[in-house]
């Protein structure tokens, strides 16, 4: 009997483990355009002026953004319908050729205008794949871990951070090989790389077996309820969440940069050290969020962050730089990984789960994520005030409040 609860629990962290690996190389994939979007845009804007090929080569990543809610419901729904492991490995499939495909195409100089479209399509497909990845891993790891969902998803989001630094080390790799000078033409073995990894990947999943539970659905799910509503109270949930993720990560390098004359090296050490710590957070917050309720832990994370922000975006004001403040907030955003999504999965019945995830996640990022950047230089300009991105990330939490009220009151979840 031992040995058959041995086995039975190493399943499980394989299982885990698979499920993280490949959330981590997905985002990898989708992730490491942004470092080499110089190099994108010489091979495919060639003839446009310098400034006008980055502004397309930025577009080209904005409107991949955009299209990630409808991968999460075309994977969702595949997902509902016909099952996890299907959806899982589609998304895998799609994101393999993408990427691999993107690493090959030629430039402009051979197949002129053509190849800039066959680009846009493959990152769209790109934008797709990772549009369904997470928010099925999330879903997956609630039903396949109903004891142990916290751990679980730690694990996941433990393997986003270290996608997020495997990005940071190839780029670096190959920055400093000694055909760096030629950076350009070698930008291709970051996509190769990724596609193979990604490739790998789809055979460990298709290991993955389907959840016992759900081939037989309670009569009681046959049709979901108020799914405007909950769709919005979850995208209120994710929303604090996205807008850290902007203000502590995406818009932080120019911020301190430009604001506060922070060299670039230092700025690049302290996003390393942030995931780092973010990392450590997951893995923390994976032990401790399911010996508690997630509904209360989640209001005192977010509670301690605005302190954390308050401190430290005033510290700034004064020229000053609290690097306890900073860690603070890594280590509890990475702590907060456990806490909303379970509460947002269990928001949907299993019928509509994967779809009501994949929207709310993708959707939560563009309203607050993607715009977040540009509207802080814009109220920073308005009021003349540094301090601007804390108001954005306190009416996020207030949201994140709100959302969590409305969830206990009326569906009791967690």
């Amino acid at each position: 009997m031992s040995n058959n609860l041995f086995n039975h629990h190493s399943k499980h962290i394989k299982t885990a483990f698979y499920l993280g690996l490949g959330a981590g190389i997905e985002y990898y994939d989708f992730a490491i355009f942004a470092l080499f979007s110089e190099e994108i845009s010489q091979t495919f804007f060639p003839h446009t002026q310098k400034l006008y090929a980055h502004i397309y080569t930025y577009f080209i990543f904005f409107f991949s953004y955009i299209i990630r809610p409808l991968g999460g419901y075309i994977l969702g729904y595949i997902g509902d319908k016909y099952g996890r492991k299907k959806s899982f490995l589609c998304s895998v499939g799609i994101l393999v050729g993408a990427t691999f495909f993107m690493g090959i195409l030629p430039g402009f100089s051979i197949l002129g205008v053509y190849s800039t479209i066959m680009f846009i399509f493959l990152r769209c497909l790109q934008g797709l794949a990772v549009g369904g990845e997470i928010p099925l891993a999330i879903v997956f790891a609630v039903e396949y871990f109903p004891r142990r969902v916290g751990l679980a998803i730690s694990i996941i989001f433990s393997f986003l951070c270290l996608g997020t630094l495997m990005t940071y080390v190839t780029y670096h790799t190959i920055a400093y090989m000694p055909f760096s000078a030629d950076i350009f033409a070698y930008w291709r073995f970051a996509f190769i790389i990724g596609a193979f990894f990604s490739l790998g990947i789809y055979f460990f999943r298709s290991k993955i077996l389907d959840i016992p539970q759900l081939i037989s659905i309670p009569k009681k799910y046959v049709k979901e309820k108020k799914m405007i509503k909950k769709l919005v109270i979850s995208i209120g949930l994710i929303a604090p969440i996205a807008m850290l993720m902007a203000q502590f990560f995406i818009f932080m390098p120019y911020y301190l940069s430009n604001f506060f004359s922070i060299k670039k090296e230092i700025i690049s050490k302290i996003l390393i050290i942030g995931n780092i710590v973010m990392l450590l957070g997951c893995i923390l917050g994976g032990f401790l969020n399911d010996r508690k309720k997630k509904s209360k832990l989640y209001c005192i994370y977010l509670a301690f962050i605005l302190c954390c922000a308050y401190f430290f975006y005033n510290s700034l004001k004064s020229n000053g730089v609290i690097s306890s403040c900073l860690w603070g907030i890594y280590l509890i955003l990475g702590m907060l990984a456990s806490t909303y999504t379970v509460i947002v999965a269990h928001n949907f019945s299993p019928l509509y789960r994967c779809r009501g995830v994949g929207l709310a996640y993708n959707l939560a990022y563009i309203l607050f994520s993607a715009s977040i950047p540009a509207l802080n230089l814009v109220l920073i300009h308005f009021w003349n005030d540094s301090r601007a991105p804390l108001v954005l990330l306190a009416i996020s939490i207030l949201i994140g409040w709100m959302s969590i009220f409305y969830v206990k009151k009326n569906d009791g979840v967690v």
